[in-house]
């Protein structure tokens, strides 16, 4: 692929995937000219969790830079996202939360037929966190 460039290095936003001869770089000093586009991925994923950041596009004399990266999340973002995703399930209307609340009713009672208090919802959730991964 090819991206047609200003010589003061903005993009002009158009793509080609062939060109017959690229030309100096740059040609003509008020001419917009042709530059191959590099793609650079930066994996450092371990695991199915993981960040997809958005392309990044640089714009260089002779070439046009795509490059991302994707990383593993971290222990905070997989805390907040098992925390909105409990939150959803008791939240939320349908068969999820109607689960959700006959599993919280169950454990209650058998908690309650062994001596022990019931789980608040709190409690619960937290519970729930603790066994998604």
């Amino acid at each position: 692929m090819f991206a047609l460039i200003n010589p003061d290095l903005t993009d002009t936003g158009k793509r080609r995937a062939f060109i017959p001869s690229p030309g100096p770089v740059p040609g003509h000093p008020h001419k917009p000219y042709w530059v191959p586009i590099e793609v650079e991925v930066d994996d450092t994923s371990t695991g199915p969790d993981r960040v997809v950041s958005a392309w990044v596009e640089t714009v260089e004399a002779a070439r046009l830079l795509r490059s991302r990266t994707i990383r593993d999340k971290t222990a905070a973002e997989l805390a907040a996202e098992d925390t909105a995703q409990v939150g959803r399930l008791l939240a939320d209307s349908g068969i999820d939360r109607a689960l959700a609340r006959m599993i919280f009713n169950i454990n209650n009672r058998v908690r309650s037929i062994e001596g022990g208090g019931p789980l608040s919802v709190a409690q619960f959730k937290a519970a729930l966190r603790g066994l998604m991964r």
